[in-house]
């Protein structure tokens, strides 16, 4: 599905359907539980983790 088309399904309330998705576990170590990831959240900490723009030119 494109970007334009994913958002725009995502707004209007359409949901992924969850996929298998596998882990590097530790030996021993095993997944008790998983919770749902919102999709907005995700890119708004892709932002935050993104270096800040540099300013160009004359500063007042």
């Amino acid at each position: 599905m494109a970007g334009a088309d994913r958002g725009n399904a995502l707004a209007a309330g359409w949901q992924p359907r969850p996929q298998p998705a596998p882990i590097a576990l530790a030996p021993g170590e095993v997944v008790l539980a998983q919770g749902a990831v919102r999709l907005d959240r995700l890119d708004r900490l892709d932002r935050l983790s993104r270096p800040a723009p540099v300013a160009r030119g004359r500063c007042r």
